[in-house]
């Protein structure tokens, strides 16, 4: 037996076999729950939305942070522990033009076993550091790199 109803979003009228139906169609019915499940995204949201900037802009300069400046911190302590100074030319004025470097060239192996954060590993493990690791300046890392043909070993045509 068919019942007549109302459309609670848009109102207009619609014949139902339920007694219960509430809406005319599924897209009224999504429709009337846009609110709501805004509403419930805007709570799940780690990182609050700041107008003007997108989730990625809002997430860097939030909360996390403190954990990016711990990582820059606990990368130029290794760094200061394994010299803190180029070991070709002696570069040593500024730890951002440092890296550490694989002596053997196996940085893709440390890479898929420890992830791409090498240094939070080697920070607790500072004598396999001291074994496995140089501190080189950006520019003798690209020698070095060239040299021994130890970047885009798959990629060269040579």
């Amino acid at each position: 037996m068919p019942f007549d109803h109302s459309c609670r979003f848009c109102s207009s009228g619609f014949v139902s076999v339920k007694r219960n139906s509430q809406y005319c169609s599924i897209s009224c019915a999504a429709k009337d729950r846009v609110p709501e499940v805004v509403a419930r995204n805007k709570a799940r949201r780690k990182y609050p939305a700041i107008e003007g900037m997108t989730r990625y802009q809002a997430w860097y300069r939030g909360s996390d942070k403190i954990d990016r400046l711990r990582d820059v911190n606990k990368r130029e302590l290794l760094i200061q522990t394994l010299g803190g100074k180029c070991v070709q030319c002696g570069y040593d004025k500024n730890p951002k033009g440092l890296v550490l470097d694989h002596i053997n060239g196996d940085g893709k192996e440390d890479r898929k076993r420890l992830g791409s954060k090498i240094f939070r590993h080697y920070i607790k493990h500072i004598e396999e550091a001291k074994t496995k690791l140089q501190v080189l300046c950006a520019t003798c890392n690209q020698i070095k790199a060239f040299e021994n043909q130890e970047h885009n070993r798959t990629k060269r045509i040579n």
